[in-house]
């Protein structure tokens, strides 16, 4: 008998840690409060009540708390044009009266930095920097995370959103459209390439409409110097490739063209919303009115409260819904995300 009940005790507990062990393997983490929600790029922005946050895309906080912004601030910032970048979320605000739009960045706890000479913001790169054009000296200057100008030679600065590290600059403005003298500059703001040609117009069929000076991914970029077109490994740090003419470029780097053309288009320009994330796929029930989280054969991965409707991936790495008793928004995040 005594065995029996042993027996039976721990056929009990192997089932508790079963049980338990189970739902510590859930991968995903539900938050049903939030009054505005934004995936920023790798980090969430968050609105709740008077409170403002950052929160990583796998659901957990880390050593992120809540803040609360200046009131004027509050009721002014666009949350949606907050972008994260290598720690430092950049913002603009709402139109004033008189359509003054303002720029400003801040860090993860909400220490804000704005200047009202400050017409526009590109991301922080790794090494701290970012561009913005000065409204007072009409022309564009690169500060730091404190928001002081280091670099103020150039009249125009873009950011190559590939590679954040990479400024494109120049120190004249185009007057007689030669597209000419552009230069780059790395992480630390020295020139590594000089007297550069804008290589790439698209024309209007094709996925996007910019001109670019550099085109490419966050490994290697094609440049144009004096009519011949280069590859330059960004690893490396030095030109691997020459051509003599477009068409001779065209034939050996379609593929990649193709495909840099087409990550513009969804990841940095249009941000087209996704299908799935990770294998994972949102289902409606409509028998049972109700969401699924399935794998790509099928099979339920989670079961979210049935008073949660509308899920949808919006342009990134979780699920957003709304809770229908509360009118609140509901985040599923996904554990596994890194």
């Amino acid at each position: 008998m005594i065995r029996r009940i042993s027996k039976v005790l721990i056929l009990v507990a192997c089932l508790l840690i079963l049980c338990s062990c189970k739902k510590q393997n859930n991968s995903f983490v539900v938050i049903t409060d939030f009054d505005y929600f934004k995936d920023a790029g790798d980090i969430g922005f968050y609105k709740k009540g008077d409170l403002y946050g950052f929160i990583y895309l796998n659901g957990d906080t880390g050593d992120l708390e809540p803040f609360t912004l200046d009131k004027e601030l509050s009721g002014f910032i666009d949350l949606d044009s907050i972008k994260y970048s290598n720690g430092i979320a950049t913002f603009s605000t709402v139109p004033g009266e008189d359509g003054t739009v303002y720029y400003g960045f801040m860090d993860l706890q909400g220490n804000v930095v704005m200047k009202k000479e400050w017409g526009q913001i590109s991301p922080f790169s790794s090494s701290g920097y970012a561009s913005v054009y000065d409204n007072t000296l009409q022309k564009y200057v690169i500060i730091d995370k404190s928001g002081n100008i280091v670099r103020d030679r150039q009249s125009y600065v873009e950011t190559y959103y590939p590679e954040p590290g990479i400024f494109i600059c120049r120190d004249t403005f185009d007057t007689d459209h030669s597209h000419t003298d552009y230069y780059l500059l790395d992480k630390n703001l020295n020139i590594f390439l000089e007297g550069l040609e804008v290589y790439y117009e698209s024309d209007e069929n094709s996925a996007h409409t910019r001109q670019y000076t550099i085109f490419g991914d966050d490994k290697k970029f094609i440049y144009k110097k004096n009519n011949k077109y280069y590859i330059y490994d960004i690893k490396e740090n030095k030109t691997v490739a020459e051509y003599n003419s477009y068409e001779e470029l065209l034939e050996s780097q379609k593929d990649f063209i193709y495909d840099c053309q087409y990550q513009y288009a969804n990841k940095y320009e249009h941000q087209l919303a996704t299908e799935s994330y990770m294998d994972v796929y949102i289902h409606f029930d409509e028998k049972k009115g109700t969401y699924l989280l399935v794998n790509e054969n099928g099979e339920t991965l989670f079961k979210p409260d049935p008073d949660i409707t509308g899920l949808t991936y919006e342009k990134g790495k979780v699920i957003k819904g709304v809770s229908k008793s509360t009118g609140k928004t509901v985040v599923i995040f996904n554990k596994n995300f890194k």
